[in-house]
């Protein structure tokens, strides 16, 4: 039974007790939460400190009956190398409430300046067919770690990395029961690498699909170049309409979670669930939906 519930992303680094009540008076179900986990590699005395910050704020979240859809350590799947890290990252995320770890398939790609060693090897050098099998070698290693908590990792379509369409994404995550492995689905970063027809995307994924990052973008021309911005959601290229209309055609039951990256003022982001609501509501089945 087609079922959706509203959350929001990026408040991670906010005291959960600052943004708890608006998230309540706009009527959001549940949050995505990040947190800084690579940091333990060069200190391991912030692990209590770690878990007394999840400890807290998923009692402060659960106590106002909002759901933790998601954690996000910022890691890289190869960091699994490092001995202790994803079983603490298993922990937090036990620590927090949450049954989902959100991570990424392997960058193929350099972006901006890579923070760490591990980001600087991927220098565009390396072939898909290697990065895939480091991908499922590495996921196979962390699956073992996590085996027995109920937490499944949720893998984000994004350009740049070896999953950035629905297609290249089901190929990763075939290979895994879709307990153990899915997929968050972002449309808005498949305008600029990914973008597949809606409806044959979200048959292709069935049970893989986990929930939605939804924020909106498109290009503009400045001098004679294009230039790609961030707009408010619903007002970019993402035809959301059809989007949902399309996804109306399954049984999807999970989260459509506002992701707007924009810099304006938080309570401007939440508000969007407003227009959101209604775009569900507006959007109509259609038997053919490109």
């Amino acid at each position: 039974m087609f079922n959706i519930k509203y959350g929001i992303t990026g408040v991670g680094t906010t005291k959960p007790g600052e943004v708890v009540s608006i998230l309540k008076r706009y009527g959001y179900d549940g949050v995505e939460w990040s947190l800084g986990v690579r940091n333990y590699l060069a200190d391991k005395k912030i692990e209590s400190k770690l878990k007394t910050e999840v400890s807290e704020a998923g009692e402060t979240l659960r106590n106002e009956r909002l759901e933790i859809i998601s954690l996000t350590p910022g890691l890289l799947l190869t960091d699994i190398r490092y001995k202790g890290l994803y079983e603490l990252v298993f922990q937090l995320a036990l620590g927090l409430g949450t049954d989902k770890l959100r991570l990424f398939p392997a960058p193929y790609v350099k972006y901006y300046n890579p923070p760490t060693e591990d980001h600087a090897r991927y220098s565009g050098e390396r072939t898909y067919q290697d990065l895939y099998q480091e991908t499922i070698d590495c996921l196979k290693q962390i699956i073992k770690v996590g085996k027995g908590s109920g937490i499944k990792i949720v893998l984000e379509t994004h350009d740049g990395y070896i999953g950035s369409s629905p297609s290249l994404m089901y190929n990763i995550v075939s290979k895994f029961p879709a307990s153990e492995v899915g997929v968050l689905f972002d449309p808005e970063n498949m305008l600029r690498e990914g973008r597949e027809g809606w409806r044959m995307s979200f048959e292709l994924l069935g049970d893989y699909l986990s929930y939605f990052h939804l924020k909106d973008g498109g290009w503009i021309k400045e001098k004679e170049e294009w230039k790609y911005i961030k707009f408010p959601l619903g007002e970019g290229l993402v035809n959301y309409k059809k989007l949902f209309g399309a996804l109306k055609k399954t049984d999807f039951s999970g989260y459509l979670c506002i992701e707007d990256m924009r810099d304006v003022p938080v309570e401007e982001k939440l508000s969007s669930i407003e227009n959101l609501k209604e775009t569900v509501k507006e959007a109509e089945i259609e038997e053919v939906t490109i």
